[in-house]
């Protein structure tokens, strides 16, 4: 399982809902999707927030390049779903 620092607190798990940045591009966004591979690979789909154009930009990170900046779960509103 990967790891990650959150400012100087002990490592924890990166989970879907939380911000995090990439620490090399410095892209930053809320994790939407954990892929998980048989040799044990770790990527996180990270999504951005709504740009001024009205873009949404989804990136694929290695585990190992993202830092934890909010540890708080951002949740999704319920959708009713169509009879």
């Amino acid at each position: 399982m990967r790891t990650a620092q959150i400012k100087g607190k002990v490592p924890t798990e990166i989970k879907l809902g939380q911000t995090v940045r990439d620490v090399v591009t410095r892209f930053t966004g809320t994790v939407t999707m954990i892929e998980r591979y048989l040799n044990g690979c770790v990527r996180y789909q990270v999504t951005s927030k709504v740009d001024e154009l009205g873009d949404i930009k989804e990136y694929y990170f290695d585990s190992n390049q993202l830092e934890i900046v909010d540890a708080s779960i951002l949740l999704m509103p319920k959708v009713k779903m169509l009879p």
